[in-house]
This record gives C-alpha cells, sequence and structure tokens, in this order.
C-alpha cells in the first residue's frame, strides 16, 4: 500500500509542478502581447497546493516575477514551509522532537504509529479522535 502511496502523491504533484510552470509561462506570454495576465494570487495558490518547485523553476528560467516583491518573498516562503513539513514528517528524530510539542502526547503517538503502518496516508483519523 505505501508504494502505491507514494506512486500517487508523486503523479499528483508533477502534474500539479507542470501546472504551476506553464501557468508562469502563460502569464509571461499574456504580458508581453499585452493580453489579460493570471493574478497573482492564483499563481501563489497553485505553488501552496504543491506547485512551488514548478513555479520556482519557471520564475528561474523564464525570468518572470523573479524580482516582483512581495510576491517573490511570498512565493520562496511557501517552499521552505513545505520543505520544513517533509523534513519533518520524513525524519523520524525531526518528526518526533517536533510533533509531541506541537499535537500534544495522543496526537504524536497517533501519527507516529500511521506514518509507521500506513506511511500516513490515515493521519487525519488522528484528528478526529478526542
Amino acid at each position: 500500500m505505501l508504494v502505491w502511496a507514494i506512486v500517487a502523491i508523486s503523479i499528483v504533484l508533477i502534474v500539479v509542478n507542470g501546472i504551476a510552470f506553464l501557468m508562469f509561462y502563460w502569464d509571461k506570454w499574456c504580458a508581453q502581447n499585452r493580453r489579460r495576465r493570471i493574478p497573482e494570487v492564483n499563481l501563489l495558490f497553485v505553488a501552496l497546493i504543491g506547485g512551488s518547485a514548478g513555479a520556482i523553476a519557471a520564475q528561474q528560467l523564464l525570468r518572470h516575477k523573479s524580482y516582483k516583491e512581495p510576491f517573490r518573498s511570498t512565493l520562496w516562503t511557501i517552499a521552505a514551509v513545505q520543505f520544513a513539513i517533509v523534513v519533518t514528517l520524513a525524519v523520524p528524530p525531526v518528526r518526533k522532537a517536533v510533533l509531541k510539542p506541537v499535537l500534544g502526547p495522543y496526537r504524536a503517538n497517533c501519527v507516529e504509529r500511521l506514518i509507521d503502518e500506513t506511511g500516513g496516508i490515515n493521519i487525519v483519523e488522528c484528528f478526529r479522535r478526542a
């Protein structure tokens, strides 16, 4: 079950990052051709839902919105928070050190158990229980 979950998450992330890259490409094309642009909030939203790598790659490769503040800082903050979450969940000693103070002992143990048993598929279950 864990392998299929990793494959499914990887496919979703590839698609979302591809969409983010294409949105930046389209927005740059629209800017150059005086067409209606994609709102910045939409570009940041697609980064927030997992497309930050594609958004940053497009920003650097296409040189689009690479100097615009606060957009640039917000995009990099989103990427940093996502990276911190991944490291926290992926590295067991970090996960243990962070989860207990943040979630409390019951939920932290529940999350630990579910990550070990299912790869984190049912983490939401830990938050439904009291």
